[in-house]
């Protein structure tokens, strides 16, 4: 059945543009600003140094030590730096995992540990500990919190 909607494809033999390459220019600019502002990735230590501060990655297996660290850094650096290491955070999950920050820590709320050296990530489930009590399935605890994953 022939529909009536034009093609995408004009046949006036005009191609359509092809996309700019990932990650772009103005990207690329963005984290030669960060590096020069001493926001660094190092691929093969998994560290992200901010101006003497070091997020060893390997020590950022789940939300909470993230959250954790930058917490901490942020009462260390100016704020246009915290911005700095969330975007190298993202640029190291892209180039790692292939998935942004947020979709490597926590997609759609979803608890996961992050093995860093072996680049895999696994689904993990947080469980209440010592008469902890839970809210809610995704709602806040109190107690002292462990994580676990779900693989075998």
């Amino acid at each position: 059945m022939e529909s009536d909607i034009p093609s995408a494809a004009a046949d006036d033999g005009q191609a359509l543009a092809a996309p700019e390459p990932v990650p772009s220019r103005i990207a690329m600019q963005a984290r030669e600003q960060r590096h020069r502002r001493r926001v660094r990735f190092d691929p093969e230590r998994r560290v992200i140094g901010v101006s003497g501060y070091a997020l060893h990655l390997d020590a950022a297996a789940n939300a909470v030590e993230l959250l954790d660290w930058l917490i901490d850094v942020t009462h260390r650096v100016n704020p246009q730096r915290v911005r700095d290491i969330i975007d190298e955070l993202d640029d190291a999950c892209h180039m790692v995992f292939g998935e942004s920050l947020q979709g490597v820590y926590c997609p759609q709320g979803e608890a996961r540990l992050v093995d860093w050296r072996h680049r895999v990530i696994l689904p993990a489930r947080l469980q209440a500990m010592e008469d902890g009590i839970m809210t809610s399935a995704r709602g806040l605890f109190s107690g002292k919190m462990t994580m676990q994953t779900d693989a075998p």
